[in-house]
């Protein structure tokens, strides 16, 4: 199921209405198909994509055969003022579609061959992580009393620090998989792969609460029963899914009441590992629960154990 912002942009995409375009919208289900890509990936290519294919259309190139290494060169060039990751993110859309369209017999492999970018250094700027009492004032934000959603934000954020997944896991939980007797959840993280989280008590309790307010709310029709969405955990006030950019507005108004500006949905994994880190959780744990393929990005997190351990230590030590 597409989202309303991929299904508007593949929608913009073949407004253009050439072979072209036609060919950047097969790709962008084939990545969600074959590949299993997270809405988020495929949002990125298809803006991505879409802008490129104005580009084209305006050079009067309409089908993927057209497309030159000039051509890639000139896109190039109008995005220069963008930073080099984003420009960088550009040419790696681009050049897998590419790739997509030359292994269907649209594309020269030739340009393939010549059309090449080097990545962007990689930034060693660590994740911002705030400390355990300031994440508790923040799952107790919420006023029930006040706001019958605030029983979905309160479950929201206690999901969110209890497991460390991500809003695009989040958005996509569904009711089936939640094991809440036995204190288990089952997601479905990058690439579509599958993975068992624990749940703490509150969490679970948190959860229960909401899902019985909005079964309520179901029968007596306050919320409307959208196709597809009654069996997703979070949903809106109207009874829509939920998606990424509301999960960072309702983490955003609670850490703007605690005084948290720069706490988003993503500092709340980072917080989850971090301080699992501080109380003495091995590395390949954290690595299964956050859903890392490779252990190399979870060994961050020991960058931010050292930060503080070295702060400690000039701290106190009496010749630091």
């Amino acid at each position: 199921m597409k989202s309303k912002y991929l299904q508007k942009i593949l929608g913009q995409i073949s407004a253009f209405d050439n072979r072209l375009t036609d060919t950047m919208t097969i790709f962008i289900e084939y990545k969600k198909q074959i590949r299993g890509l997270t809405e988020n990936s495929l949002l990125t290519y298809s803006r991505h994509l879409k802008q490129f294919a104005c580009f084209c259309t305006e050079h009067n190139i309409t089908k993927t055969n057209q497309v030159t290494l000039s051509t890639v060169q000139g896109f190039m060039q109008t995005i220069e003022e963008k930073a080099d990751s984003t420009r960088y993110a550009f040419f790696v859309a681009i050049k897998l579609f590419l790739q997509y369209a030359a292994m269907q017999g649209k594309a020269s492999k030739n340009v393939l061959q010549m059309i090449s970018m080097p990545g962007p250094k990689s930034s060693k700027r660590l994740p911002h992580v705030v400390g355990e009492h300031k994440i508790f004032r923040l799952l107790e934000s919420p006023d029930s009393k006040k706001d019958g959603m605030a029983f979905r934000d309160k479950a929201l954020l206690e999901l969110m620090y209890a497991t460390g997944m991500r809003a695009s896991e989040i958005v996509n939980l569904q009711i089936a998989d939640l094991e809440l007797d036995d204190r288990y959840l089952k997601v479905f993280g990058k690439g579509n792969k599958e993975r068992m989280i624990p749940i703490t008590k509150k969490a679970c309790h948190a959860l229960r609460d909401w899902l019985q307010v909005k079964n309520y709310w179901h029968k007596e029709h306050v919320l409307k029963s959208k196709s597809g969405a009654r069996e997703h955990v979070f949903v809106s006030r109207q009874g829509c899914m939920i998606h990424r950019r509301d999960v960072l507005r309702i983490v955003q108004k609670y850490a703007r009441r605690i005084g948290e500006s720069k706490v988003g949905a993503h500092t709340i994994r980072h917080c989850f590992a971090t301080h699992l880190l501080n109380r003495g959780a091995d590395l390949r744990t954290i690595q299964i629960l956050l859903g890392h393929s490779n252990i190399s990005t979870t060994q961050l997190y020991t960058h931010l154990d050292l930060r503080d351990l070295k702060r400690s230590y000039e701290k106190y030590h009496p010749r630091a």
